[in-house]
């Protein structure tokens, strides 16, 4: 007859049993939970970054076309009537086209537009001579452009 004697286990065959290398699935679920509430809290702030980078290049426009306007005011016997600001060409990757309006003797506007596939919405920056104010719609609707 055999005999089968069980040995005592030890503490060491307990820790070689369950020292197990490994990441449990709700500790992985915590850390994707994490992930997506730094996420969630980022991406706002990342879009209205891009927003901003993307009205500067508009804003920056502005002043050549001003200056464009400015000779042509002065070489149509100081008015802005038939100003156009042909003299400058819009190079950015955003704002493609801008156009002058409501021109008089005094008075002008600028409207620079950024189509929808380069802004996600169509949007455009306003500029009024009389006022010297810049006014957004669109994905610029919301900013501080002063």
């Amino acid at each position: 007859m055999v005999r089968v004697v069980k040995q005592k286990q030890t503490k060491e065959d307990n820790m070689k049993l369950t020292n197990k290398s490994g990441f449990t699935l709700l500790e992985v679920i915590i850390v994707i939970i994490i992930i997506a509430i730094l996420a969630s809290v980022g991406m706002p702030k990342l879009s209205s970054m891009t927003n901003k980078a993307k009205a500067k290049e508009g804003l920056s426009a502005i002043p050549l076309i001003r200056s464009d306007l400015e000779q042509c005011y002065l070489m149509s016997n100081n008015t802005y009537a038939g100003c156009t600001g042909n003299g400058v060409v819009l190079n950015g990757k955003y704002f493609t086209t801008f156009v002058v309006g409501e021109q008089d003797a005094t008075e002008f506007t600028i409207t620079l537009t950024c189509p929808l596939a380069n802004c996600g919405v169509a949007s455009t920056l306003i500029y009024r001579n009389s006022t010297k104010s810049i006014t957004g719609t669109g994905a610029f609707s919301a900013m501080n452009l002063s």
